[in-house]
């Protein structure tokens, strides 16, 4: 069973990486399945269960830059109408497509069941986005000062 937790804070507020660092130490120290898919800027994501052609993380990187990643299971859209390819091919432009539009261009050049977590440095805000269809689980919590999204 694939499944996932992420946290996201403020990393200016001293409460919030006090509690961020405690939860990491927790999962961490839980089970040796959990996997580290993301962690920068206030974001952490850890993932459990993920095989290749089935759910797994598609990490959000440009260059050497992280901004964020994508959990489940995408397919790219395809150019010609009703052309769906089976292979995400997620470049480096389309990337950044993703990042500046705060996830919209997931939506209109992918499909399939997904989450994806994204850091938008310039405006210092997180996205987190699950596909339209709602077929893949994000539930939430606030819990002393840190977003907390799971399945």
């Amino acid at each position: 069973m694939y499944r996932y937790i992420s946290l996201v804070w403020n990393e200016s507020d001293p409460r919030g990486n006090d509690t961020a660092l405690h939860v990491e130490n927790i999962i961490s120290t839980s089970s040796s399945s959990w996997r580290k898919a993301h962690n920068q800027d206030g974001l952490v994501v850890y993932h459990s269960g993920a095989r290749l052609g089935r759910m797994r993380h598609y990490p959000l990187k440009s260059g050497a830059k992280s901004s964020g990643v994508i959990l489940g299971k995408i397919f790219s859209r395809g150019k010609n109408t009703g052309h769906i390819s089976g292979k995400p091919a997620i470049t480096d432009k389309e990337i950044r497509e993703i990042i500046i539009s705060s996830g919209r261009r997931l939506i209109t050049a992918y499909w399939g069941r997904y989450v994806a977590f994204i850091y938008d440095e310039p405006r210092r805000t997180h996205h987190i986005l699950r596909d339209p269809t709602g077929a893949f689980p994000c539930l939430f919590v606030d819990y002393r000062g840190i977003l907390t999204c799971a399945l």
